[in-house]
């Protein structure tokens, strides 16, 4: 997780929540599909709701793909 301060000034989209047809996984779910992190890249932000101070997840994507 991160706070706005340490995602500010990046070029990756920040979105409010995952649509179906995305293929943007956090690594919880990246774990459970037993994926390996390292074929995955950071492609967005989560922003998670109901926090005051801002924090995000990193979303990853299949590398290569976007």
């Amino acid at each position: 997780m991160y706070k706005l301060i340490e995602i500010l000034g990046t070029d990756k989209p920040i979105i409010r929540e995952i649509g179906n047809d995305d293929e943007l996984f956090t690594l919880e779910e990246l774990s459970y599909l037993n994926e390996k992190p390292s074929e995955y890249t950071v492609s967005a932000y989560l922003q998670l709701a109901g926090r005051k101070s801002g924090f995000y997840k990193p979303l990853y994507s299949k590398k290569g793909v976007n």
